[in-house]
């Protein structure tokens, strides 16, 4: 994150941040599939930037 400027990172981090509010959303409605393509994206970044392997 370091490396970025400014704008990208407050980006990055206000997508990283409301990510799992959609997730809480999409579970509430019992709709996490058709909330996938938005949650799993940032999910896949985040375990690569913080190097998390899945299991």
């Amino acid at each position: 994150m370091a490396g970025l400027n400014p704008q990208t990172a407050t980006a990055l981090a206000a997508w990283l941040d409301t990510t799992p509010s959609f997730e809480d959303r999409a579970e509430e409605l019992g709709d996490t599939e058709g909330a996938a393509p938005l949650i799993e994206p940032a999910a896949r970044f985040a375990r690569a930037y913080l190097r998390i392997t899945e299991t």
